[in-house]
């Protein structure tokens, strides 16, 4: 994600992105050091024993051989590793994108200070571009790096920890560099069924009800984001004046707020999104949500179509990454209408601010 760009940026992000990545590799201790120092508060040493257990759950059970990384601990002793700028058109839902030479060409542009990603989007938005600044726990160096545990993140609750920590190992085994939708939207299946597979290994029937009830709210929450953003899509190809567009796109974002509070109450107690839409909404945030689960259906039919079987499905979807853009998109659509014809079935093997 952070990867040096191509000459075309700045000297400044030049700048930025080497120290901010030098500074996390220059605060890494191994892991194990950190367990066994007496000094080690007793909670850091649970959670760390228990990444160091779902590392070793990600090798074996999940066939993460190739993937390195979670073997350090680095304390960066602030609230996110890095914040991501995304913008978009004022009347478009497609982000821009930024290119690098490893990563490729990605739908948003990550600094490691807060305000430097600030006043990036606040130039954008001096374009009139929508944008949104966002705080990201965790990224991948994509293998490049041997990616530590951070502070940032590894105090999360159980069912987050496993799918944040098999959502980046997976960004090594299959990565299409210019096509951040596909990549993410697998990060995703592979972290969802990562997450069922470990609590079913060890029978804890009650979490993993609780973290399915959660997927369900979630899921609700997505298609609640994506019925916007279709009917917004709908909008922006009409022949309106701009000052009409503006209004009927304002009149969208107040229907999506009204839809979300009908839609939240129903759902348990600590379980809504209250906090994403208190803030304002535009197309740039819209654009970020729908990068980590545009092609999920798609992929997850893909596992199912392998029935469940992990090395398979990951030769599957490089064979997917190697295509062309046009061909990638032309199987996954395939997938997906397989998916809305199929019969529901069982989440998980037979199958949020966020993570990069």
């Amino acid at each position: 994600m952070l990867a040096l760009p191509a000459g075309c940026a700045s000297v400044s992000y030049l700048g930025q992105a080497a120290y901010g990545q030098a500074q996390v590799l220059a605060a890494r201790e191994p892991l194990e050091r950190v367990i066994d120092d007496p000094l080690t508060e007793p909670a850091l040493r649970a959670r760390l024993v228990l990444v160091r257990d779902l590392r070793a759950f990600a090798v074996t059970e999940l066939a993460m051989r190739e993937a390195s990384g979670f073997e350090d601990y680095a304390a960066l002793r602030r609230d996110f590793a890095v914040w991501n700028v995304v913008a978009t058109p004022e009347f478009s839902l497609r982000p821009l994108t930024w290119c690098f030479p490893v990563a490729g060409c990605v739908a948003y542009r990550g600094y490691f200070g807060r305000d430097a990603a600030q006043r990036q989007g606040a130039a954008l938005a001096l374009q009139g571009l929508d944008t949104h600044v966002y705080g990201v726990a965790a990224y991948s160096t994509l293998g490049w790096f041997d990616d530590p545990v951070l502070d940032t993140w590894v105090h999360r609750r159980e069912s987050a920890l496993a799918a944040l920590i098999f959502h980046e190992l997976a960004h090594q085994l299959v990565y299409a560099p210019d096509d951040t939708a596909f990549s993410e939207s697998f990060a995703r299946v592979v972290e969802r069924e990562g997450v069922r597979r470990w609590f079913a290994r060890s029978g804890r029937d009650a979490e993993m009800d609780a973290w399915l009830r959660e997927q369900s709210v979630t899921a609700q929450f997505n298609a609640l984001l994506a019925t916007a953003r279709t009917r917004l899509e709908a909008l922006y190809v009409q022949p309106l004046a701009p000052e009409q567009m503006r209004a009927r796109k304002a009149e969208l974002f107040a229907g999506l707020r009204a839809d979300y509070e009908r839609l939240s109450h129903t759902w348990p107690e600590g379980m809504r999104f209250d906090a994403w839409m208190a803030a304002p909404l535009n197309n740039a945030r819209l654009a970020s949500v729908a990068s980590y689960e545009r092609w999920t259906p798609a992929l997850t039919q893909l596992l199912q179509e392998h029935g469940g079987e992990l090395e398979p499905f990951y030769g599957a979807a490089r064979a997917l990454a190697e295509l062309t853009p046009q061909a990638r998109e032309a199987r996954l659509l395939a997938l997906e209408r397989a998916a809305t014809m199929a019969p529901p079935s069982a989440p998980g093997g037979a199958e949020q601010e966020t993570s990069g």
